[in-house]
């Protein structure tokens, strides 16, 4: 035991020596013991390379978090009944409607505006000459009349005095009523009639109204209305004598 540790203490001892021994050999001493080459700065190649370098110090902005955008409330139709100028008038719309509907139903249930005549129908208030002509034994032709004038259609009123003798001479069997004949016809039938006199004048005075473009005013009507009366008078009596 004591012998191994002799032979260490022996070999470090040698080794201690041996690098005492070649103290100055290495790489760091030798660099150190060298001489220093100096070398002259080049100004023009070092321009050269540090052109367009920037050496000052730049501070980028702190990073700030995008800020919450406002959240916008959801848009809402706007009601016809709103506030406002079109609301008012809106509600005006439909009051105004709702009491004209109210009234055309009450009208209608009352029967308002409505001809006597069961069979014969007038269509939107306007009298139907076609219809009346196709029924017109069964239309009460003085209704109709005093519609027309009423409506201050004296042209028209004068057309329904002459269907209204057309339809007595037809009861009386003084001509036979048909839609489409024609006036000259009737006038053929009347020939021997004792009014046919009085008649051709009616008939002519009509076609005048009627078929000459001109609308008939109320004076002149007042003038002609009272010949077609008494034309439909005197038929009347003639009836009356022919049944007493």
């Amino acid at each position: 035991m004591i012998k191994k540790i002799a032979t260490v203490l022996l070999l470090s001892l040698l080794g201690i020596t041996s690098g005492r021994g070649q103290e100055g050999n290495t790489p760091t001493d030798r660099y150190l013991k060298s001489d220093i080459e100096q070398h002259q700065l080049d100004r023009s190649r070092w321009s050269d390379l540090t052109e367009g370098l920037d050496y000052t110090e730049k501070h980028r902005p702190p990073h700030r978090a995008p800020e919450p955008r406002e959240t916008e409330a959801p848009r809402q139709n706007p009601s016809i009944f709103g506030e406002g100028a079109g609301a008012a008038i809106a509600r005006f719309l439909l009051i105004t409607l709702g009491a004209i509907g109210i009234a055309l139903l009450v009208k209608s249930i009352l029967g308002y505006g409505r001809p006597k005549n069961k069979n014969i129908k007038k269509t939107a208030d306007v009298i139907d000459i076609q219809k009346i002509e196709e029924k017109i034994h069964e239309a009460d032709l003085n209704d109709y009349i005093a519609q027309a004038i009423a409506a201050e259609d004296y042209t028209l009123a004068i057309r329904l005095y002459y269907l209204a003798i057309l339809k007595e001479l037809s009861l009386q069997k003084a001509i036979k009523w048909k839609v489409d004949k024609t006036n000259s016809e009737y006038l053929r039938e009347m020939r021997q009639h004792e009014l046919f006199g009085t008649f051709r004048s009616l008939t002519h005075t009509f076609e005048r109204s009627w078929y000459g473009g001109r609308t008939l005013d109320e004076a002149t009507f007042r003038q002609l209305e009272p010949s077609f009366q008494q034309f439909t008078e005197r038929l009347n009596s003639l009836k009356n004598a022919l049944t007493s």
